[in-house]
């Protein structure tokens, strides 16, 4: 078999095929064709020639390997990748800026990667995107493929792409009937399971939104948004408690309004009709209310109001003005009708609260739902026979069911790699996991060694409390004296020092770091440091009339000598408040350079163990008499610490300890702590409290809580359990025992419980009263045993009772015997077209009124048993294409044209395999 090899539609070369050429695809990832070929004369290629596969194209984008074996013989090792390796050839872009803020929904970030990638390489289009709530994101130095991660990450979304299309939704691919099992003919050679990280496995999570728009009275002072739990579990019967906690700041109380009218005189004044209150009631005392545009010329855009006049639902802003000048709003951009927006830094009336709580609460419980559970991979060796029999046709994103009953596998996973050798596609190994990663590990190839990441950020306050420490020591030493004649050289002694005053660290070093992050073994390579921008605050050294205060842009240094250590320092100017960070293998005084500070950060340490540690040298201790003055007191371990500069500290292990201001900012937390007695003050609130054993009171009226049954239960004034919350409620009814309520009569003995197995009463029925309009809404219920299961039915009346009532929203399944009985007609989703278009998953008949021959091509993913109906109106030719599944008329085809003339209809029936053809003549 051979290949050729293109440039310009001409074809420049041939390779010979064997298995050694294999293709891989995985999910948001690595798209590519290796082919490791050998040729009997030298290949005239060159980066930018392309093969085709199955109508895509695959270029050569880095230099092939050569190896001259004989004069007649040369092996060949190229990689031909994919369309989305295109997009690294363009850096993502707005307005000529490459770092820029852009906000918008999935819409606009994909048309301005458009805007971008089309300009060096046209051709690209949106295949599909679906709708989400916009949002502001940052980019520096990007290239489009990078940010087309960081857009489908942002939103929660996956991306494909095909050709020059791109789709970008909740999820690719689609549920299939493919099952596969180990065994002879049953479709798997072998089937491994990997683990990807249980690191991170959670059963019991902690849900925080934003700071915004919350008072001080919230919910006891928490602040940031919570919901009344606090924390959902999941999986504790199995794991255990493994606590964890999520933040969203994205979530807080908000309203979405919308610009009705601007002023025509002033642009900062607009007008909101719809707005339900009275904004001047929610101010928060000391915060100055603000207006975030999110849609129009002032998209993400914070400006302070003025003052809000609520008869005229009018507010005005005040202008934002930039380090350059630049003030918004301006004649080019400002606010218009329509235009949304939402306010901040204020208070938020109840029900907006409570619906952020509600929004919170479901982010949490999907977070859980994803990190409560190991994550794991299976690597599939597929029986080639058996794909070849069945012509199995196996794409990224799809899910398939794996049956191993050794390993304990039954489930439907996604497929999120496969691989195979081009002579023989039917030789597919794949790869099915049950979580995603947004990766762009093809270009950025990495050891998967600990990342230690260090953060310095001393606010301002403390910055001016710490410089006028170290001048008053300063002049301390000057006054300093000795009152009784004993100090002297001589009193400097081997084993001892016997001094009034002792100071370590030097000048140069006393300083403080605002927002800065150093991170050894970036991106997982222990031989490239990151260090970010922020800001140096030195508390001894300053420049007149300027101050103290250097600003210092991010850096990356890559390529480090694994076997060399290195000094870090923050190269600072010493006529302008500018520096940056620099190493150097070799120790440099503060002075070394002229014009400049060198002030010493840290030092980072040569690889050991595949990872880098680094610790920071910068910083002043001072002792006199009885007092010490420093920043950081730690163990040698580094897991306890007290951190004076930053306000934190650290004592305990991960067990049990007690800290401030690191597991939550501004708060004390104890974890696992015994506490033998505990008085609280008349107002004292708690939340989140782990108790063993719990008892309101020692007889009579009281709640109970025991470890030992796991149950809370409820006592009336005569000491009888009325109501027990239980792991077991279930116990006298069923085997499978579940948690639920269950209240008992203590005069009859009867109950009534509520769990995950249904509702069950012996003491009464269930009656439902709910006036309204028409009448009374009731329930009918049947119920009745089986021998292998049981059964119920539910049915709705219609007020009337003239007969059955009932929405449905989102589709109905019928699994009955029966099927199901319309007594009424049936109607089909239809759609006209005369030009050419990609059906939708909502398209069912579609009418063709083309003059000239159109394409019409069948939906991508399609779930089992979906079926379409195309009708020609005119004598015009339409043909039809699948982009991701194969078409089956007599054989199989990648067009098929609708009938042969004017009136014909084509039935077209996805099986999970083939999209099946059959047509009607008029």
């Amino acid at each position: 078999m051979n290949l050729s090899i293109y440039r310009n539609a001409q074809e420049v070369g041939k390779l010979t095929l064997d298995d050694r050429t294999v293709f891989t695809h995985k999910l948001m990832g690595e798209h590519k064709i290796v082919a490791d070929s050998i040729a009997h004369a030298p290949l005239a290629i060159q980066l930018g020639d392309y093969i085709e596969w199955l109508n895509e194209r695959y270029y050569i984008n880095t230099a092939p390997s050569l190896e001259k074996i004989n004069n007649f013989t040369y092996r060949y090792v190229i990689e031909f990748e994919g369309e989305v390796y295109r997009l690294y050839n363009k850096i993502f872009m707005d307005e000529g800026q490459a770092s820029f803020s852009y906000h918008g929904d999935p819409q606009l970030f994909l048309e301005l990667l458009l805007t971008n990638i089309n300009s060096i390489d046209a051709g690209w289009y949106i295949e599909n995107v679906e709708d989400a709530t916009a949002q502001t994101l940052s980019f520096s130095d990007t290239s489009c493929r990078e940010a087309l991660t960081q857009i489908a990450e942002a939103f929660g979304m996956e991306f494909s792409i095909v050709a020059k299309g791109i789709y970008l939704q909740k999820t690719v691919g689609a549920e299939t009937t493919l099952q596969f099992e180990y065994g002879r003919g049953k479709g798997l050679y072998n089937l491994q399971r990997n683990r990807i990280d249980d690191k991170n496995v959670v059963t019991r999570v902690y849900g925080f939104g934003a700071r915004k728009n919350l008072d001080q009275d919230y919910r006891d002072g928490a602040t940031r948004l919570v919901f009344e739990d606090r924390y959902l579990e999941q999986n504790t019967e199995l794991y255990g408690v493994r606590e964890g906690s999520v933040t969203f700041d994205e979530v807080y109380p908000q309203r979405t309004g919308t610009v009705t009218g601007i002023d025509a005189e002033d642009r900062r004044i607009i007008k909101d009709t719809d707005l339900n209150f009275n904004v001047n009631e929610y101010l928060l005392e000391g915060t100055v209310a603000k207006i975030v545009f999110k849609t129009g010329t002032l998209a993400g855009y914070e400006f302070e109001i003025e003052y809000y006049r609520h008869p005229d639902k009018e507010i005005r802003f005040n202008p934002f003005v930039e380090e350059n000048g630049y003030t918004l709003p301006n004649d080019l951009n400002y606010p218009e009708a329509g235009d949304e927006y939402t306010l901040v830094d204020i208070k938020m009336p109840e029900a907006y609260i409570i619906a952020a709580e509600a929004e919170l609460q479901t982010q949490t419980q999907t977070y859980l739902e994803e990190n409560s559970a190991p994550r794991v991979m299976y690597d599939l060796n597929l029986d080639e026979k058996y794909v070849r029999e069945r012509g199995i046709d196996l794409h990224v994103g799809n899910i398939v069911g794996v049956l191993d009953a050794q390993l304990g596998v039954d489930a439907k996973i996604r497929v999120v790699e496969v691989s195979y050798p081009l002579v023989n596609p039917d030789a597919v190994t794949a790869v099915i996991a049950d979580s995603i990663p947004y990766t762009i590990q093809e270009r950025l190839v990495a050891n998967a060694v600990e990342n230690r990441t260090e953060i310095r950020d001393v606010d301002r306050e403390r910055i001016e409390l710490a410089r006028r420490s170290a001048l008053r020591f300063r002049n301390l030493q000057d006054l300093i004296f000795d009152p009784d004649g004993y100090f002297d050289p001589e009193n400097i002694k081997p084993l001892s020092i016997e001094t009034l005053m002792l100071s370590v660290g030097a000048k140069s070093q006393n300083f403080g770091l605002i927002g800065v992050s150093i991170e050894a073994n970036a991106d997982g390579n222990a031989n490239t440091l990151s260090i970010s921008g922020g800001q140096l605050a030195h508390y001894e050294i300053e420049i007149e009339e300027l101050g103290y205060v250097w600003n210092i842009d991010p850096v990356v240094f890559p390529d480090l000598d694994p076997v060399k250590p290195y000094y870090v320092y923050a190269r600072c100017s010493t006529t302008s408040l500018t520096g940056e960070w620099t190493i150097s293998e070799e120790p440099q005084r503060v002075d070394a350079e002229a014009g400049k500070y060198l002030f010493n950060l840290g030092v980072l340490y040569p690889v050991t163990d595949g990872r880098r540690d680094f610790d920071f040298t910068n910083g002043m201790t001072f002792i006199n008499g009885d007092t010490i003055t420093t920043g950081r007191i730690k163990s040698l371990d580094g897991l306890n610490f007290f951190d004076l500069s930053e306000g934190k500290f650290k004592i305990g292990n991960e067990d049990s300890s007690l800290d401030f201001n690191v597991t939550e900012e501004g708060k004390l937390t104890l974890k696992g702590v015994l506490v033998s007695s505990l008085i609280l003050a008349d107002t004292a609130a708690i939340g989140n409290l782990t108790v063993r054993n719990l008892r309101t009171r020692d007889e009579g009226r009281r709640v109970e809580i025991t470890e030992a049954t796991n149950a809370v239960t409820l006592f009336d004034e005569d000491g009888n359990y009325v109501t027990t919350l239980d792991d077991q409620v279930d116990e006298n009814f069923v085997q499978q025992r579940l948690a639920g309520l269950k209240a008992r009569n203590p005069n009859n003995e009867r109950q009534s419980t509520i769990t995950g197995n249904g509702m069950r009463t012996d003491g009464s029925g269930i009656y439902i009263d709910a006036p309204g309009a028409s009448g009374r809404a009731s329930i009918y219920a049947k119920y009745a045993g089986a021998k292998n299961g049981d059964s119920a039915a539910i049915a709705g009346y219609a007020p009337t009772g003239t007969g059955l009532a009932g929405l449905f929203v989102g589709g109905l399944k019928i699994t009955g015997a029966n099927g199901l009985y319309l007594s009424s007609s049936m109607h089909y989703n239809t759609r006209r077209i005369s030009t050419s278009v990609t059906l939708t998953s909502r398209d069912h008949f579609v009418s063709c009124y083309n003059t000239q021959t159109i394409t019409v091509y069948l939906p991508r993913s399609p779930e089992v048993g979906r079926h379409i109906e195309i009708r020609r109106i005119n004598d015009a030719a339409v043909a039809v294409k699948s982009a991701d599944r194969r078409m089956l008329q007599a054989g199989q085809e990648s067009t098929i044209y609708v009938g042969g003339g004017r009136g014909d209809t084509a039935h077209f029936v996805y099986d999970g395999q083939y999209w099946l053809y059959n047509h009607m003549n008029r």
